[in-house]
């Protein structure tokens, strides 16, 4: 049985683990850390520990109410998350093995790490347990934003983590057009032949244009996803978009944190493109060209821009063909029936 209550208690289990995960990246970043016991470590662990108690609490209730084995008492959606919470644990012993043999990771390496990759699979798997119960029992195409909140939590908490694993690429944190990143690249590289300042600030562009798809990509995937299923209900666009950029903001203490507004913005923007399940082109098209285009103003204001006109006009442009692209591919048109907003037992 689809139940939102049980569902919203998975995902505020996994808010614990995923706000965890982003703490402990801050102060990898922030901190000399010498040992793999630490508060921020502590955090992420026990999010772990409750979203585990959890759901094997689930498979046993359903157990007893049900008088199933208990591999059939596992609810659905909830297989995959179980073999979350397994891989999870093997990432975790293997973590604290890798610390002991090669020491505390820092910067990129603790990114790379398969220890820490290890960790990824099984958060993802864990906290899209919702999503696919919700995927494999919802008889609604059309639900309420009420029902909904599990899955727009879990989709854009995967959204999140990748962003997490992907910061160095992730541009509305690294802003790579800002005019700091002209001055630290030509104070820090000096060009040791003719025309090797051209070189430096054409690959500081490449690493911008790179950011930017990766980004609009990680971003908008989910929200393609979930449309070629549903009905998204008005506000979803706006979590989607806003949520993900929250938990990257707090790597680095929400100095970025005029961004935030910036997508909630846009995000509440597409809602209104979207109102009727209709305009899903337009949606694609016209949402990353908002996104990028508005981005770029506010960066100009707020730390000015060396970028020419050249360089973001075509990367907005670029985003809005991947957009397009990965729009086709994961959201065909669905058949939206009838006004079926009834809700799902919380």
């Amino acid at each position: 049985m689809l139940t939102t209550g049980k569902n919203m208690t998975t995902m505020l289990c996994a808010l614990w683990l995923i706000v965890g995960v982003f703490i402990d990246g801050y102060h990898h970043q922030t901190d000399v850390l010498e040992s793999f016991f630490t508060p921020w470590h502590a955090m992420l662990y026990s999010g772990f520990a409750a979203s585990a108690a959890w759901m094997l609490y689930l498979v046993w209730r359903n157990a007893q109410l049900t008088k199933q084995p208990i591999l059939q008492a596992i609810p659905a959606g909830y297989g995959a998350g179980l073999l979350g919470v397994a891989v999870f644990l093997l990432g975790g012993v293997g973590d604290l093995t890798w610390h002991e043999i090669f020491g505390i990771e820092r910067d990129i390496a603790a990114l790379l790490s398969p220890s820490h990759l290890l960790l990824l699979i099984g958060i993802l798997l864990i906290v899209t347990s919702p999503l696919r119960q919700y995927w494999m029992l919802s008889p609604h195409t059309r639900p309420s934003f009420r029902v909904f909140i599990p899955v727009l939590l879990s989709a854009s908490f995967v959204a999140a983590m990748m962003g997490f694993f992907l910061m160095y690429s992730w541009e509305l944190r690294e802003m790579v057009p800002a005019q700091m990143w002209h001055d630290r690249y030509l104070s820090r590289f000096i060009p040791t032949s003719s025309g090797g300042e051209e070189l430096l600030l054409q690959d500081l562009q490449i690493r911008g244009i790179m950011n930017i798809l990766v980004t609009t990509g990680v971003l908008l995937f989910p929200i393609y996803w979930l449309m070629k299923r549903w009905q998204l209900p008005f506000g979803s666009v706006a979590v989607l978009c806003t949520l993900p950029n929250v938990f990257v903001s707090m790597l680095d203490a929400f100095e970025g944190w005029p961004i935030l507004p910036l997508v909630l913005l846009v995000g509440l923007i597409g809602d209104l493109i979207l109102l009727g399940g209709r305009r899903r082109r337009l949606f694609a098209i016209a949402l990353p060209i908002l996104l990028w285009g508005s981005y770029f103003i506010v960066l100009a204001q707020l730390k000015g821009m060396w970028w020419p006109a050249e360089t973001w006009g075509g990367a907005i442009v670029l985003s809005a063909i991947v957009s397009y692209a990965l729009h086709t591919l994961s959201a065909p048109s669905v058949t939206t029936g009838t006004n079926d907003s009834a809700e799902i037992s919380s």
